[in-house]
C-alpha cells in the first residue's frame, strides 16, 4: 500500500519574483513514480545522475500546482521548493521514506504543522513517523502542531534526547501522553515541554486524561518549561495532579495553565502546590474562573509562603473590580512579586 502525507500549503506559501531570463515551464501538475516496482527490493526511483537535473528545473515550474513524489526522492529539494513557491498547494510524499531524513541526516529541528495524514495509512506507520522524529539522536526541537499524533511506548527511545519538544493543538489518546512520559522519565536533555491545545479524543474518559496527566507529571525529570494551556485539567483533574506536580518538579521554572477552566477550587490545590516547588519562578492562569477574593489570592500567599517567591503571576479575567486589583496589586508589590491581573 502507498502510503502518503498530504502536505496543504495555502497558508505558507511565500512569493518568489520570478527572474524574466529565465524559462519556465507551463506545468500543473506533476507525479513522480515508476509503477513497474513495487516490491520490496525496488532500486532507488531517482538515480544519483539524473536526481539533481530534476530538482534544478522544478523551481522553474512557477505554475505547479499539485507535486506528487511517489518513490523515494530528495526531501531537502522538495521542501525547499515547496516552501518558495507562490502557487503550489499540494505536496503528496511517501510517508515510509519520511522518517529516513531523521536517520541519515543530522536533522536539528523539525516542524510539521497543518499537516494531515491520509486516512488509508495504518497505525503503524503512522506511530512509526512520529517515534522516528523522536529517535532522531540529532534533533534539539520537535514541532508538532495542528495535526493526530498517534505514539506507542514500545516504538519511542528509552529516553529522549531533544531538548524541546511541542505537541500543540493535537489529538492524543491517553495512552500517547503516558509514552511521552515513560521517554521523558529519564531523559536530562528535554527542558521544554508543550502540550498546549491537547483535544482530547473520543472514547476516553475524563478520570483517563488525569491518570495520563498524572503519569506524565512524575516523569517531568530536567524539564524547566511546561506549558499545558487548554488541556482541559479542570478542578476535578487537579485534586489529584497538585500533590503530584509538587512532589516531581524540582526542576520547574515555569508553568502555563492558561485557559483549563480552573476554579477557586482548583486554585487551592495548585496554590498548595507551588509553595513546594524550588525553582518555580513563573505561574501563568490566565483565561480560569477564578475569583479576585478567593483563587487569586490564594494563588498570591502561595507564592508569598515559598521560600523564594515568583517573580511572575499572570492571573487575567476581564470581570475582576478596578479596586479588587489595586489592592491585590499593592498587596503583591509588596512580596516582590510580579502580579498581572
Amino acid at each position: 500500500m502507498s502510503h502518503h502525507l498530504q502536505y496543504h500549503m495555502e497558508s505558507c506559501v511565500s512569493i518568489v519574483p520570478r527572474k524574466s531570463n529565465v524559462p519556465t515551464m507551463p506545468m500543473a501538475d506533476l507525479t513522480l513514480s515508476n509503477l513497474r516496482y513495487e516490491t520490496a527490493n525496488s532500486p532507488v526511483f531517482l538515480t544519483v545522475d539524473v536526481e539533481p537535473n530534476l530538482f534544478a528545473v522544478l523551481p522553474r515550474c512557477h505554475q505547479l500546482t499539485r507535486l506528487i513524489c511517489g518513490r523515494d526522492c530528495s526531501l531537502e529539494s522538495v521542501f525547499e521548493f515547496a516552501t518558495s513557491s507562490s502557487t503550489l498547494v499540494e505536496l503528496a510524499l511517501n510517508l515510509n521514506h519520511c522518517d529516513a531524513v531523521a536517520h541519515d541526516r543530522p536533522v536539528r529541528r523539525f516542524k510539521c504543522q497543518g499537516v494531515p495524514l491520509d486516512i488509508a495509512i495504518d497505525g503503524e506507520t503512522r506511530r512509526a513517523f512520529s517515534a522516528a522524529m523522536l529517535k532522531c539522536r540529532a534533533m534539539d526541537t520537535l514541532i508538532r502542531a495542528d495535526c493526530d499524533v498517534d505514539l506507542d511506548s514500545t516504538m519511542l527511545p528509552a529516553s529522549l534526547t531533544l531538548r524541546r519538544l511541542f505537541l500543540n493543538n493535537v489529538a492524543l489518546a491517553p495512552r500517547s501522553l503516558v509514552a511521552v512520559a515513560d521517554a521523558s522519565r529519564m531523559s536530562t536533555s528535554v527542558d521544554t515541554l508543550s502540550l498546549a491545545g491537547l483535544n482530547r479524543m473520543e472514547g476516553h474518559a475524563a478520570d483517563e486524561y488525569t491518570a495520563a496527566f498524572a503519569t506524565l507529571f512524575e516523569c517531568l525529570g530536567a524539564v524547566k518549561v511546561l506549558h499545558v494551556s487548554r488541556c482541559g485539567l479542570d478542578d476535578a483533574a487537579w485534586t489529584q495532579l497538585g500533590p503530584i506536580l509538587a512532589t516531581h518538579s524540582h526542576h520547574l521554572e515555569s508553568i502555563n495553565l492558561n485557559r483549563n477552566g480552573v476554579s477557586d477550587v482548583g486554585a487551592a490545590a495548585i496554590a498548595h502546590a507551588i509553595q513546594t516547588m524550588p525553582a518555580l519562578c513563573r505561574v501563568e492562569m490566565t483565561g480560569n474562573k477564578l475569583t479576585l477574593e478567593r483563587g487569586v489570592v490564594d494563588l498570591v500567599n502561595g507564592s508569598c509562603q515559598r521560600k523564594v517567591p515568583l517573580t511572575h503571576l499572570r492571573v487575567y479575567q476581564p470581570d475582576f473590580s478596578p479596586d479588587g486589583k489595586r489592592r491585590l496589586l499593592a498587596f503583591a508589590k509588596q512580596r516582590q512579586l510580579d502580579l498581572m491581573l
